[in-house]
């Protein structure tokens, strides 16, 4: 990660996106969980047809992923952060070496702490 000097808010908010990119690269579903609100759904597009899960079931996908010792490594970029208020959007980058995911992050400050609430991305191959 390069190093910046971000106010505040955004500072924060970046390390909820570390949280969940560590998690996720290290197959750790309680880092994961600590990142996103409980109630998330993620999006994206399968050939062509809207494809959805569960936070829950990302969850014992990680978990399935970590027993079978499938740790990843990748390029991480965090493209942006945008903030108003109690709302954010972040876009980062995750490249592996044989695909690319970009996720679009939709974030809420709820009870004094930054979670992601939203999530839909794309996956492209290189």
């Amino acid at each position: 990660l390069k190093s910046y000097s971000w106010p505040g808010n955004v500072r924060e908010i970046k390390n909820v996106i570390e949280t969940y990119v560590e998690g996720y690269l290290n197959a750790e579903s309680t880092l994961v969980a600590q990142a996103f609100h409980p109630e998330t759904v993620l999006y994206s597009v399968d050939e062509g047809k809207l494809d959805r899960t569960e936070l829950a079931s990302w969850l014992v996908n990680l978990d399935e992923r970590k027993a079978r010792g499938d740790i990843r490594s990748a390029e991480f970029k965090l493209e942006n952060i945008e903030v108003t208020d109690t709302t954010a959007r972040a876009k980062i980058q995750l490249k592996f070496t044989k695909v690319q995911f970009t996720d679009y992050l939709s974030l809420l400050l709820i009870e004094g702490k930054w979670v992601i609430i939203g999530k839909i991305y794309s996956v492209k191959g290189l």
